[in-house]
């Protein structure tokens, strides 16, 4: 049961890892957006 377990977490950790590094590939592209839509919100 333990493998189970362990093989699910290291599967979701890697989906983890690639979502985030997609985030910031994104954000890295937009933060310009971002940031002026964090200024103009107020």
């Amino acid at each position: 049961m333990s493998l189970y377990i362990r093989r699910e977490a290291a599967k979701l950790w890697k989906r983890l890892c690639a979502e985030i590094s997609t985030e910031i590939n994104l954000l890295a592209e937009n933060w310009k957006y971002v940031l002026a839509g964090l200024i103009f919100q107020y």
